[in-house]
């Protein structure tokens, strides 16, 4: 965003970010961005989700503690407890979340999803040219792919080629809004607004 208010986290969490990025073959800018969006670098981060307890946990019948812990955004990328277990977090307790290396892992194996979920879905049918042009100019050219540029510079992976999907800035949006579950149609402009501070 470069905008005045930015202040970089420590060298030592940025470090640890763009190293379990490129772990999870994710573009390090791209999760540095949904880190500072969601929690504006503090790991220790919660929020509680009344609604989504009720809708989606509760019915489990979990015990008291897990119940609630699973109705709980935690960490760095704010992942829902009850999201961290449906992909594979084993931890004892949800808390562990908290600990940078764990939630930026699981963050990264959620980000990851649902970027796959998204190409599938555009692959599956066209785009409304609203959806391209939603994002910010940077990410898509005439023809609606990424810019060239090395390996790093790719929004969505650093092993991934723009020409495997309909449009990389098409596919950035909408597994933006996936990960944000839909709440707010501004998401992904405001990650995507904050890529600049981590290139």
């Amino acid at each position: 965003m470069n905008d005045s208010y930015y202040t970089p986290p420590p060298a030592g969490i940025l470090a640890l970010a763009r190293t379990i990025a490129t772990q999870r073959s994710l573009d390090p800018a791209l999760v540095c961005a949904v880190a500072e969006q969601e929690s504006s670098w503090d790991a220790h981060s919660i929020r509680y989700e009344p609604a989504f307890r009720t809708r989606y946990v509760a019915p489990l019948g979990l015990s008291p503690t897990e119940e609630i812990a699973r109705s709980i955004s935690w960490g760095l990328m704010q992942v829902m407890g009850q999201v961290a277990r449906e992909h594979g977090f084993t931890g004892k307790f949800l808390s562990a979340l908290a600990d940078p290396a764990a939630g930026l892992d699981i963050g990264c194996i959620v980000l990851a999803s649902k970027i796959a979920a998204a190409s599938r879905e555009l692959a599956a049918a066209p785009q409304p040219p609203s959806l391209i042009s939603s994002a910010p100019a940077q990410y898509s050219n005439q023809q609606g792919t990424a810019p060239s540029g090395p390996p790093s510079a790719s929004p969505v992976s650093s092993t991934s080629s723009a020409s495997s999907t309909p449009s990389t800035a098409a596919l950035l949006h909408r597994a933006l809004l996936l990960w944000n579950g839909g709440a707010n149609p501004d998401y992904p402009a405001q990650v995507l607004g904050r890529l600049s501070n981590y290139r």
